[in-house]
């Protein structure tokens, strides 16, 4: 059987081109080196394939990761879910780069009883072929055994299994959970029985689940959603505009799957009517209210997302009121006045533009004519907003997505257009 999510041991022997290192990682791994801050790489892929980078960072440097991330091109991404977790994220040529960086190890899984040996296990750490540095062998052994038992992933790999109790992880483990745990535990894995090693990993892993909070469920949830206290970057609202057929739900879809942050999706559009409306119209003003109170609850949820640091994706957004389909009576412009200044704008619009004979050829929807008179009102609002962007929806997919996914990079991280 196999560890799952097992730290890789030390590489030793051997060859490899030091510029195997995606050159993003590499850039922050010098500038933590510069800032003189001890670290090492306990878990994920340095060449910039996808998934986090785990990095256990000395706690008396705590201070100093931040500024030499950022100087790296990294931010800060604020994620009070994930505490004491920090979550530090770029984008690349070759895609989207996580660090997340801890001040002691969780053995057994996030939120697990600490264990604050961070500076013991930096110091005895070596550098592999890659030049980066990772847990001697000896650490990267317990430390994966103690992640075999984290709850309801046990497994062992037998074929890498610590060989004497030096370090300091068997010695905190005699600590935590009683005289002599390591060196049973030593003696049932080195018996090559991954059913005693599991027998035997089983009450050291309940000694070690995740930690109970302090605080009550409800008021955790409260602390978690207004992030109080929390660091890092707020997260960014992202509205996307476009005619029927532009391809406005697959881009949604494709960036929740993507995007390496919380991403919550809202509709704000305004010409969409429910039945319930349509017979709240009877009585005037009321329909038009209730239209008004959803809008803003969903914009203010959304506000609270972007506080939490996530990515907020409008499904359309109150601002296709301007496009006033139909008769330009007084109270259409009444309402379609109210309607457009409901929510606040977004930090970022993305308009995706095509040519009303593909919008249509793709749904089928309205007539070309309709479509292509749409599509030139969206793009008459760049000339209303600053932070609208159009790209051209008959791209592939996946082309559409990239472009769309820089365009967040360069919003957030606030680089120039």
């Amino acid at each position: 059987m196999t560890t799952q999510g097992a730290i890789p041991a030390t590489v030793t022997g051997g060859s490899a081109p030091v510029d195997a290192v995606d050159p993003d990682l590499r850039a922050a791994f010098d500038a933590l080196d510069r800032a003189n801050v001890g670290w090492l790489v306990l878990r994920g892929s340095v060449d910039g394939g996808r998934g986090d980078v785990d990095l256990l960072v000395d706690p008396s440097a705590r201070a100093l990761v931040g500024p030499a991330l950022t100087a790296a091109g990294f931010v800060h991404r604020r994620a009070p879910e994930h505490r004491p977790h920090r979550l530090f994220v770029r984008r690349s040529s070759a895609g989207w780069l996580v660090l997340d960086v801890l001040h002691e190890v969780e053995p057994v899984g996030a939120r697990s009883h600490p264990f604050p040996i961070a500076a013991e296990l930096i110091e005895r750490s070596s550098r592999d072929v890659l030049e980066v540095p990772r847990p001697s062998t000896e650490d990267a052994a317990w430390l994966a055994l103690l992640r075999a038992g984290r709850p309801g992933a046990l497994s062992v790999d037998m074929s890498s299994i610590p060989s004497t109790l030096e370090g300091p992880v068997p010695g905190l483990l005699d600590d935590l959970v009683g005289s002599s745990t390591a060196s049973h535990l030593l003696a049932a894995v080195s018996g090559a029985d991954p059913a005693s090693a599991s027998r035997a990993l089983a009450p050291i892993t309940s000694v070690l689940r995740p930690r109970p909070r302090p605080l009550p469920r409800f008021i955790r949830r409260v602390r978690d959603a207004l992030a109080w206290r929390s660091e890092g970057r707020n997260g960014l609202a992202v509205a996307v505009l476009g005619p029927d057929g532009a391809g406005k739900s697959t881009l949604i879809a494709g960036l929740c799957e993507s995007l390496p942050f919380a991403v919550s999706v809202h509709y704000l559009g305004v010409f969409r009517t429910s039945e319930r409306e349509r017979l709240l119209r009877r009585i005037p003003g009321v329909a038009l209210a209730g239209k008004l109170a959803t809008l803003r609850i969903r914009s203010l949820s959304g506000a609270l997302g972007t506080r939490r640091g996530r990515i907020v994706l409008y499904d359309r957004h109150v601002v296709d009121a301007l496009l006033r389909p139909g008769k330009h009576t007084f109270r259409s412009r009444v309402s379609y006045g109210l309607l457009a200044r409901a929510c606040p704008p977004p930090d970022l619009f993305v308009v995706l533009d095509a040519p009303g004979e593909v919008m249509f050829a793709r749904k089928g929807e309205h007539t070309v004519g309709i479509l292509e008179e749409r599509r030139q009102r969206y793009l008459d609002l760049r000339q209303r907003y600053d932070q609208l962007e159009v790209v051209d929806a008959t791209a592939s997919e996946s082309d559409v997505r990239r472009i769309v996914e820089t365009l967040i990079w360069q919003h957030y991280a606030g680089e120039s257009l």
